[in-house]
């Protein structure tokens, strides 16, 4: 889940002194049993785990978290920032089947995410044919770039 993109000049990761504050004051509210790893300003990364068996211990990184016998990823969500442009583009998401309603709130949220740091948001759309106001009325997103 690396971000190909920063290659070409976006930068992360951001300061992350304001980062225990954004999470304060604009969490992400997602129902049910579902854990967030966010990891925005450091990786760029938004990921939702849903607990599917008893106890876990909490990952302290990227690798812990893929280990988690008790953890199943149900979507998620990459950015790259580009600072010259004030622009976070989102450019890659998934979700499993019956997990897509998430899909419309990672977007919003990193909408959220991008105006705390005073950023636009918009969606980087690599594929051809298909724009990105097509993305956004989507309702269920099949297309996964996981």
């Amino acid at each position: 889940m690396t971000n190909d993109i920063i290659t070409i000049g976006c930068g992360l990761p951001i300061d992350t002194i304001k980062r225990k504050d954004r999470l304060a004051g604009c969490p992400l509210r997602i129902d049910g049993n579902i854990g967030i790893y966010d990891r925005l300003e450091t990786e760029g990364i938004l990921l939702l785990y849903e607990q599917i068996g008893e106890s876990f211990y909490i990952p302290m990184d990227y690798d812990e978290l893929k280990a988690c016998k008790n953890l199943t990823f149900v979507a998620g969500i990459s950015i790259s920032i580009f600072e010259n442009e004030n622009l976070v583009h989102m450019d890659r998401y998934f979700s499993y089947y019956g997990y897509e309603e998430y899909v419309k709130q990672l977007f919003d949220y990193i909408g959220v995410f991008a105006g705390y740091y005073g950023y636009r948001s918009s969606i980087l759309d690599l594929r051809k044919g298909v724009s990105t106001w097509d993305i956004r009325k989507c309702r269920c997103v099949d297309i996964k770039y996981w």
